[in-house]
Order: C-alpha cells, then sequence, then structure tokens
C-alpha cells in the first residue's frame, strides 16, 4: 500500500506532466498508457475525462500520422521486398482488407497488428473517409474500454 500511496502522490504533484505522457505515450503504445491510466483513475490521481480525451487525442495523432507515413512508404519503396512481406503478413491476418477495408480496419483496432494495419492502409492508399471513419469509430469504443478495463481489474 506504500508504493501506491507514493505513485499516487508522484502523478498528483506532477499532474501535466502525467497527462502529457499520458497523450504522447498513446501515440506509440496506447494499449499499457490507457490501462494504467484506468489505475490512475482509480487511485484518484487523475482525472478520467481528462485522460479520456487525451488517449482518444493521442489516438487519432497516432491514426493520421501513420496513414500519411504509409503513403509516403509508398511513394519511395513502392516494389521493396520488405513492404511485399509486410503486405503479405497483413493479408494473412486480415484476408478480406481490399474487399472490406471498414471492418478490417475497425476490428484491427483490438488486436496487436493496428500500427501495420494502419500503414497498409496508408500504403495502399485506402478512401481517407472510410479510414477515418473507421478509425474514429474504433477508437470511441478502445478508449474508454482500455481505460475501464485497467480501472476495474485494478480494483
Amino acid at each position: 500500500m506504500h508504493t501506491v500511496n507514493i505513485l499516487t502522490h508522484l502523478v498528483e504533484s506532477n499532474l501535466a506532466l502525467a497527462y502529457l505522457l499520458i497523450f504522447l505515450i498513446t501515440i506509440v503504445e496506447g494499449e499499457i498508457i490507457a490501462i494504467a491510466a484506468g489505475i490512475l483513475v482509480l487511485l484518484g490521481a487523475i482525472n478520467f475525462w481528462i485522460a479520456l480525451v487525451l488517449i482518444f487525442l493521442g489516438g487519432m495523432v497516432k491514426t493520421f500520422a501513420g496513414y500519411f507515413i504509409g503513403r509516403f512508404l509508398h511513394t519511395k519503396f513502392q516494389d521493396h521486398r520488405f513492404f511485399q512481406y509486410v503486405e503479405k503478413r497483413v493479408l494473412g491476418i486480415m484476408p478480406h482488407f481490399r474487399e472490406k477495408p471498414f471492418w478490417s480496419i475497425f476490428i484491427s483496432k483490438f488486436i496487436m497488428v493496428n500500427h501495420l494495419v494502419i500503414l497498409f492502409a496508408g500504403y495502399h492508399n485506402i478512401d481517407f473517409k472510410k479510414y477515418l471513419k473507421a478509425e474514429v469509430s474504433s477508437t470511441l469504443f478502445w478508449a474508454p474500454g482500455m481505460i475501464l478495463l485497467g480501472y476495474f481489474f485494478s480494483y
């Protein structure tokens, strides 16, 4: 219990830094930081709604950055063997990606290949409106779900 009190006090005394780290780390690794945010919400160290908004915004930054990095990689390295390998791996996990990109992108948010699918969507120049609609709708479920997962399982 002593360690929990130290953690809570550390986060509360550096609240702006904690929120900044939640936002920045969500861009790179959202699941772990969202679950950790849920734990901190349960401890009373951070506000649920602020954490939810920051995790959603971090997820959206990852969404935009990944898509446009994928488009850039397509223009520079269109026929590179590495990207043909990645394409084969993504299509092995998401075999209907080309026929149903919305559902493939939506479902990828909840499994560990989300980074690859985001880059792959940009690499294959999927319709941006459809891509954005899938990412926003999946993040609307994913962000509160992960925070609540951390909240309830840390209880």
